[in-house]
């Protein structure tokens, strides 16, 4: 059973959505991946391409290289961001347009990772919610949150997991679809309404780095086999994250940031750019380099004087490094004691 340290996550969501709401220093909205492309201006095509850019964040995307593919199929397809006219094509039109889109990219040398994972599975998906929303939400996403007073009815009208139904879109969990109710209502194409965290990475690792939340029997020490790039991490306390795990963790952040007075749609932005700005350049938050339990740092160029940390206005309640190795390669969150750093904060990070 997973158990939730709740002074911590007042802190840290406090302080994370006061950081937001400020629009200072890392916190931009500009910064964020959905804001690169610019989207039809009329409301439900606009809400419709939300709607196509929500289902590439899936699996190991990297999110910047989804929104510039995503681009670059709007400027030269914009039809492919309409339920209507991707719901006549058939999956081989429909991977002849992809594939050009993609091409474009790499011959200019502009795309970042890759969208390609399970790319025939991606397809059947494109075409299949396209369907979905032409046959039963008047072939516009907003339709699907049309009414609900929180998330929770929202995505009970989608998952066929939770109810049986026709109207049901195809691979869109809590994590995605909980990130779309978020872009609509930050567009205004939705009236707010309560939402839970996405439950990302990014929102894991600082989660489990504050101690907000504790995997209690889920915790193993990790071992690696013969996984060379876990090496390193044999022995640190390990978590293989289930979608049952992220539920239970989405579920409880729904009514505890309500309660808090923090919104969704502050704190996922927030726990993404820190994760992605700050935490990434801790040299114990990489898996190659740095020994086991002792936490011993050995990359070259690494100075106190440079630590991240010292910018972070969160880092005092924070005690464990969380690298993403682990988790993108093998599904393991993976944690180390942080070394803490007592520098004064940065210029423009004070207050927070």
């Amino acid at each position: 059973m997973i158990t939730f340290n709740e002074a911590s996550a007042e802190a840290v969501f406090t302080t994370l959505a006061k950081a937001w709401r400020k629009q200072q220093w890392i916190f931009k909205k500009e910064s964020l991946p959905q804001n690169y492309a610019e989207p039809p201006k009329e409301d439900r095509a606009h809400a419709n391409f939300l709607f196509f850019l929500a289902l590439l964040q899936r699996g190991p995307a990297v999110s910047e290289s989804a929104t510039v593919w995503a681009k670059a199929l709007f400027k030269s397809h914009p039809e492919m961001f309409d339920p209507d006219s991707i719901s006549k094509l058939t999956l081989l039109e429909l991977d002849g347009i992809f594939r050009g889109a993609l091409a474009s990219l790499q011959e200019k040398g502009e795309e970042k990772g890759t969208i390609e994972y399970r790319w025939d599975d991606f397809l059947l998906s494109w075409l299949t919610n396209a369907s979905q929303l032409v046959k039963y939400w008047k072939s516009d996403a907003r339709e699907i949150f049309k009414g609900v007073k929180d998330f929770e009815e929202a995505y009970k009208r989608i998952n066929p997991n939770l109810k049986r139904n026709e109207a049901a879109i195809r691979g869109m969990r809590r994590k995605i679809v909980s990130l779309l109710f978020i872009w609509l209502q930050d567009r205004n194409l939705i009236p707010q309404a309560p939402s839970p965290i996405p439950l990302d990475f990014h929102a894991l690792r600082i989660l489990w780095a504050c101690d907000i939340v504790v995997f209690n029997g889920y915790e193993r020490l990790l071992e690696a086999g013969e996984r060379e790039r876990l090496k390193n991490l044999e022995g640190l306390p390990t978590v293989r994250v289930s979608e049952k795990m992220t539920d239970e963790i989405a579920l409880w952040s729904q009514p505890f940031i309500q309660k808090i007075g923090a919104r969704a749609n502050e704190l996922n932005p927030a726990l993404w750019i820190l994760s992605r700005t700050l935490c990434k350049l801790l040299p114990e938050n990489r898996s190659k380099g740095v020994k086991g339990r002792e936490g011993t740092i050995e990359l070259k160029g690494f100075s106190p004087k440079k630590n991240p940390c010292a910018a972070c206005p969160i880092h005092k309640h924070c005690k464990w490094a969380v690298p993403n190795g682990p988790h993108s390669r093998f599904g393991y969150l993976v944690r180390r004691p942080r070394t803490l750093h007592p520098q004064p904060a940065l210029p423009g990070t004070e207050g927070y």
